[in-house]
């Protein structure tokens, strides 16, 4: 069940409109009993070798960065990164997963500044987002 580059625990949903690309993981923490793998809403991009832990709500319309490590839930409509993952910033494209819109073209920050617009989710050097 591990060898196909793409792991979904037996417990795991995956809404509609989804992409995953290469080597992403939605697996238990090993902690819990019963149901205890993701479950991912519809129109969700999730990025090559991320990796998604527990019983928890990836929300519609997300993004998840590649490499990341998500242990808490996720809204809808955000973009999150890191190791562990944190929000860093609200989506305004609501077809991420079907789009494969991989770029920060359509994510802005609490401000509602682009991300491509600056080149920085935080022009001001504050890190005032939203964590998870």
């Amino acid at each position: 069940d591990h060898g196909t580059g793409i792991v979904v625990g037996e417990s795991a949903v995956v809404g509609s409109n989804c992409s995953f690309l290469h080597g992403v993981t939605l697996g238990s923490t090993g902690k819990e009993a019963g149901d205890r793998h993701p479950k991912v809403g519809n129109d969700v991009l999730i990025g090559c070798n991320a990796t998604v832990l527990g019983s928890i709500r990836i929300g519609n319309c997300c993004k998840i960065g590649s490499g990341s490590l998500v242990l808490k839930a996720l809204p809808d409509n955000v973009t999150a990164v890191g190791n562990p993952a944190r929000i860093v910033g609200r989506v305004t494209d609501l077809s991420a997963g079907r789009n494969m819109d991989t770029a920060m073209e359509h994510v802005v920050n609490n401000k509602g500044i682009k991300f491509s617009d600056t080149y920085s989710l935080w022009p001001d050097g504050e890190v005032d987002m939203f964590y998870i």
